[in-house]
C-alpha cells in the first residue's frame, strides 16, 4: 500500500541543496562584482 511516502529519496534532497547553495553563491559572486565595479 502506497502511503505517499519516498524511501531512499535523499540523493535527490542533497542535489537540490547542492543546486541552491550553486545558485546562492554564484548570486552572491555577481552581487559582489557588481557593487565593486560601482565602488571603483
Amino acid at each position: 500500500m502506497n502511503t505517499g511516502v519516498v524511501t531512499g529519496g535523499w540523493s535527490y534532497v542533497w542535489a537540490a541543496y547542492s543546486l541552491t547553495a550553486g545558485a546562492l553563491f554564484l548570486y552572491g559572486v555577481s552581487l559582489f562584482v557588481r557593487v565593486r565595479r560601482i565602488v571603483q
